[in-house]
């Protein structure tokens, strides 16, 4: 018997987070977010630790840049999945 998964409430409420942006590499991200930013912005709904928010970045096969020396996760806007008026 192969059983699936449930999603947890945090793999749906990332999933929702992360399909905001598309993968993206250094010349065309137009957001670039630590981990501890993502961990932040997401803190009001569930507590991700540092290390989930990277292994979850990871999974979706984003990119990682640098800001001066700190790394950050390369993005850009999906334009998808923006609200129009």
């Amino acid at each position: 018997m192969n059983k699936k998964k449930n999603p947890t409430h945090k793999d749906l409420i990332f999933r929702r987070y992360i399909g905001q942006f598309l993968q993206a590499t250094e010349p065309d991200a137009t957001h670039r977010k630590s981990s501890e930013e993502i961990a932040f912005e997401l803190s009001g709904m569930a507590y991700f630790s540092i290390d989930e928010i990277s292994i979850q970045m990871i999974s979706f096969g984003y990119q990682i840049g640098f800001d001066d020396a700190k790394p950050v996760w390369l993005m850009k806007e999906n334009r998808t999945t923006q609200i129009t008026e």
